[in-house]
């Protein structure tokens, strides 16, 4: 038994597999567009999947407008493709979380109908900790908890999904505070130039 237990893959849990297969693999789109809304806060972005590079635009508080081409993943030292890279990690995490829950580095465990997803030293952030609660039936995400590295917690609830290309996406997570949402969600081919941008 301990043989075939080592033998079993790190993500075995059946109500895992369900969630992972309905959100869907982004990886097999043609390329996403979307916009992250929260409050006054919006940022658009455009990934070229096969080409591996994501655009991001935004307007910082004082009216500077950055547009940024960023290699997917980003490794360099250049301080405004870390800034582009650092919110399309977070921004394309709120909308793809569960598509990513069998990913090196993510480890979940179930109890009844919630996940507890956790990080091995991948991500911007490895130390954040998330309780997603599923519906048994549909094995949809309808809510999540969390407590981040930096020590903040937060209790979000989640939209039913929406059918996006091969994807189920929930476009807007909603908590006592505010409400997150994604807006313009495409699934097409986003060919983009080469790495490089700039603020004006």
């Amino acid at each position: 038994m301990l043989l075939l237990a080592a033998l079993l893959p790190a993500h075995a849990d059946p109500l895992l597999d369900r969630v992972v297969a309905r959100a869907g693999d982004p990886t097999r789109e043609p390329g996403l567009a979307f916009t992250f809304e929260v409050g006054e806060t919006a940022r658009a972005h455009r990934w070229d999947i096969p080409g591996q590079k994501a655009e991001v635009r935004w307007t910082d508080k004082d009216g500077t407008a950055c547009t940024v081409v960023v290699p997917v993943p980003y490794t360099g030292q250049d301080p405004l493709q870390q800034q582009a890279w650092a919110y399309f990690t977070n921004d394309q995490y709120w909308l793809l979380a569960p598509s990513k829950w069998k990913d090196p580095g993510v480890r979940v465990t179930a109890t009844g109908n919630d996940l507890t997803i956790t990080f091995e030293a991948v991500g911007l952030t490895p130390g954040d900790r998330y309780v997603a609660h599923i519906d048994p039936v549909t094995a949809d995400v309808v809510g999540w908890d969390y407590v981040l590295e930096s020590g903040k917690t937060g209790a979000w609830t989640w939209a039913p999904p929406t059918a996006v290309g091969g994807l189920h996406l929930s476009l807007a997570r909603t908590s006592p505070e505010r409400t997150i949402r994604f807006t313009g969600v495409t699934s097409a081919p986003m060919p983009l130039g080469p790495p490089g941008g700039a603020c004006k």
